[in-house]
């Protein structure tokens, strides 16, 4: 049987789901290492057509926190944000409560 020793407590993994309407939701993930913010994702999404569908998704793939703006018919564009990782998940966290339904109808035009 394994000890606690086996395992590594100071890795924590915090991922959920809000319906904000509908056919609109947050996906909110993130990891922490010791209590740092070691990675992140915070998705809006918008069902079309029976599908969960990307608006916004701001993360930290590629090394750095970044955001990725969707637009229903053309392409999608990336930008860097200048944050460190924990700065970067709280504004993520906020533009997203704050701006979901500017976001929505962006996507939707």
């Amino acid at each position: 049987m394994p000890s606690a020793a086996d395992y590594d407590i100071s890795v924590k993994v915090v991922r959920f789901t809000i319906a904000l309407d509908a056919d609109v939701r947050l996906r909110h993930g993130h990891r922490t290492d010791r209590g740092g913010v070691v990675s992140f994702v915070i998705q809006l999404q918008a069902r079309v057509k029976g599908r969960w569908r990307p608006v916004v998704r701001y993360d930290s793939a590629h090394g750095q926190a970044h955001r990725h703006v969707y637009r229903a018919r053309k392409k999608s564009r990336r930008e860097a944000l200048n944050l460190n990782l924990a700065d970067a998940l709280t504004f993520a966290e906020g533009d997203m409560k704050q701006n979901w339904r500017r976001y929505i109808e962006e996507y939707e035009q």
